[in-house]
């Protein structure tokens, strides 16, 4: 266990490059100050207890249309929609897909990250069908990339977006003759750039490009046949 005091005399920088030797770790505070409204934070809870402060910190910089929850511990997000039902949720897994589903729907969370594994093209569609966003986790080579994009993510999480800064193959479509899923939103794919060397022990916060601006149940948008998901990386 460590002070604030303490984690601030740790070096944060030098494993990545000599270049960012004597980089601070910084609060979450320090990063939505740092970040100003430009850049989408994703913020995974590593333990419990914090949800009350992520929630405010959130709510003071007026972020809640850019900034999203994300925790294994899903009492945690239990929590967050307890405490403001406004901040968007996602919920982690390793396994389950169905029990996933029914936790997010339950808690009417915004998306779910399943490791990349348990992606299937049933699974987004299960996914879409209850409002939910597929963003899942972690995904470095260029065949998962692809593979999951056939699936029909809405996103992705990565250690580095090189592996994703190219042509991406299109994801599936409506079948001929079927309405659009009344969930999918149009194109939406982010690259997140979250290296395990720098994660903290009780949160982390990953920033990125501005997501759309969208509240928890927003009119829903064909999603067009064939789309290929946007990037936006995380850092």
């Amino acid at each position: 266990e460590l002070t604030l005091a303490e984690i601030k005399r740790l070096d944060a920088g030098s494993w990545m490059s000599e270049r960012f030797a004597g980089e601070r770790v910084p609060t979450l505070e320090e990063v939505f100050a740092a970040v100003g409204g430009r850049l989408g934070l994703n913020i995974e809870i590593k333990e419990g207890a914090v949800e009350t402060a992520v929630c405010e910190i959130i709510c003071a910089y007026r972020a809640l249309a850019n900034s999203i929850v994300s925790s294994f511990d899903w009492n945690a997000l239990r929590g967050v929609r307890k405490i403001d039902p406004q901040v968007r949720v996602a919920l982690l897994a390793e396994e389950d897909p169905a029990r996933l589903l029914e936790a997010a729907s339950a808690m009417r969370a915004y998306a779910v990250n399943p490791h990349f594994d348990m992606v299937t093209a049933d699974l987004c569609r299960d996914a879409h069908a209850r409002g939910l966003e597929i963003v899942p986790y972690t995904l470095d080579e260029a065949g998962d990339i692809d593979a999951a994009t056939r699936a029909g993510v809405d996103a992705l999480i990565s250690n580095g977006p090189r592996p994703a800064r190219r042509p991406l193959p299109q994801a599936p479509g409506p079948a001929p003759g079927s309405p659009p899923s009344p969930a999918w939103r149009g194109p939406a794919m982010m690259v997140s750039w979250y290296s395990q060397e720098s994660r903290s022990r009780t949160t982390s916060a990953t920033g990125g490009c501005a997501r759309r601006r969208h509240a928890r149940a927003p009119p829903a948008r064909p999603r067009p046949a064939g789309a290929t998901p946007r990037l936006n990386h995380e850092r």
